[in-house]
């Protein structure tokens, strides 16, 4: 794997993660 790409999947793990966070946050607010 190129280092482009491990830091484009890196990258999008960290978006899921950040939106995971605020649907949870959204739900408990719900």
């Amino acid at each position: 794997m190129n280092r482009k790409t491990r830091t484009m999947i890196s990258r999008v793990i960290v978006i899921l993660l950040i939106i995971a966070m605020v649907a949870g946050i959204l739900v408990s607010f719900l």
